[in-house]
């Protein structure tokens, strides 16, 4: 389990302490969730946004791209 502590300012902003930012794979500008479990009052953080934007270009090939009428 990763752990820190982390810091808000008076604007509501959390500071995410490196090594959970590090573990999460997270980067300045990604979007996360926050959950509230209010029965026990623990919060999930995880990382969010658009699957296409995360895996863009991951399957990119040698060759160009064809059109549909090419393939």
């Amino acid at each position: 389990m990763v752990g820190g502590v982390a810091v808000i300012d008076r604007q509501g902003k959390v500071m995410i302490p490196g090594k959970i930012r590090e573990a999460l794979g997270l980067r300045e500008g990604d979007r996360v969730e926050v959950t509230l479990e209010l029965e026990n009052g623990h919060a999930r953080l995880a990382p969010s946004g658009s699957v296409v934007a995360r895996t863009a270009g991951m399957l990119k090939g040698p060759r160009p791209v064809l059109s549909a009428e090419e393939l």
